[in-house]
């Protein structure tokens, strides 16, 4: 029963998506399934005896008019002893016909709603982007011709003959795929940066260098009509970060916090999310390099005949079509660690003079709770 559906095997993490209802109710389905089949089958076993003894009526009568026990002779014996093997061995039959017909049926079943699921899946995923609902989709296309290659799905019996030679679709196919893969890659990562931040605003576009401008220049730019503002700035050879204080209008107190602590800060900041972001593109090139080398990889063992192809096929393929692994838990056993960061305000280099000002010993702490990812 290795095809059986199984939801657990499929994990989507996006809030509020109806597709747990279709999960639950793929589960239930096979379940459900799998429930009514096996009970059917107890039954179908007394079915099946009087369905033979009905057949063989004229076995049974013969069988009836024989004599007792002490009268027969040991080949009457015998000959009652073969009659007995043979109902049993037809029964038996025919019980296991009935199975393996169920079986296949819901091998179909599961086939179907595989693909029912897929496909949902793939038309859930306009949030992410374009190149990844197409890399998702193509994936699993590929997938599904390379099962039909070598598996009739109507009867779920392997076929005689294969449409095609792997190697060959592979050749045909690989460069294709890579190329979908990076464009897959790329769009996620871009997902990932320009959402890095919770607050986008945060990251509009600053100067990084030392902010020089003194607050008398600051308060005669914005006593200027706004209309005006931006042509003596460009006059003055001021920044777009002066006008933005301009239109601001701050005190002396509120400037000399801005210059002094959020500027400051908002540097360190933006430098902590640039060495993350270093990171994150070393890690994204490792990742399509190392696709790079698995390619040229299956291109080597396809390529050198090493194995049959229905060997290839049987050995996981098959079964990582119909029940796709669960990369993150079960390939890579990802650890899902929840962790508290506590950012002690009264300790920043930053702003913890003026946080010890405004916060006692007791709210100093800035919490919040992540998960944290590991390998096992």
């Amino acid at each position: 029963m290795d095809f059986l559906f199984d939801s657990s095997m499929i994990n989507f993490d996006h809030p509020n998506d109806p597709l747990g209802d279709l999960e639950k109710l793929v589960s239930d389905s096979g379940i459900k399934m799998r429930e009514e089949g096996f009970q059917s089958l107890e039954e179908d076993k007394e079915l099946d005896f009087q369905r033979e003894i009905k057949n063989n009526k004229e076995t049974a009568n013969i069988s009836d008019s024989l004599p007792s026990s002490k009268d027969i002779s040991i080949e009457e014996k015998r000959r009652r002893g073969k009659i007995r093997s043979k109902r049993s061995r037809d029964k038996k039959k025919l019980y296991y016909q009935d199975l393996e017909n169920r079986i296949k049926e819901l091998q179909k079943e599961n086939f179907r709603l595989q693909n029912l699921v897929a496909n949902y899946r793939s038309e859930k995923l306009e949030y992410y982007g374009k190149e990844v609902k197409s890399f998702v989709k193509d994936s699993r296309d590929i997938k599904l011709k390379m099962f039909k290659n070598f598996v009739d799905p109507e009867t779920m019996e392997m076929k005689k003959k294969a449409d095609f030679v792997l190697k060959d679709k592979f050749n045909e196919l690989s460069k294709v795929q890579l190329e979908k893969h990076k464009k897959f890659m790329d769009e996620v990562f871009k997902l990932i940066v320009n959402n890095i931040c919770p607050f986008d605003k945060f990251l509009r576009k600053r100067n990084d260098t030392e902010y020089t401008t003194d607050y008398e220049t600051i308060k005669e730019l914005a006593k200027i009509p706004e209309g005006l503002r931006a042509k003596v700035a460009q006059e003055k050879n001021l920044t777009q970060v002066d006008l933005l204080f301009a239109a601001f209008n701050p005190s002396k107190r509120q400037f000399e916090f801005i210059t002094k602590v959020f500027m400051k800060k908002d540097q360190h900041l933006r430098q902590k999310y640039k060495e993350g972001l270093k990171l994150l593109f070393e890690a994204k090139s490792v990742i399509q390099k190392t696709s790079v080398e698995l390619c040229s990889y299956m291109y080597f063992t396809l390529n050198s005949q090493a194995f049959k192809d229905t060997q290839i096929f049987n050995s996981h393929a098959r079964r990582d079509i119909l029940q796709p692994a669960d990369l993150f838990n079960e390939i890579w056993k990802v650890q899902v660690n929840p962790v508290e960061y506590k950012f002690d305000l009264h300790k920043d280099p930053i702003c913890g003079k003026r946080a010890r000002k405004v916060f006692t010993e007791d709210i100093k702490n800035y919490s919040f709770e992540y998960n944290e990812y590991s390998l096992a």
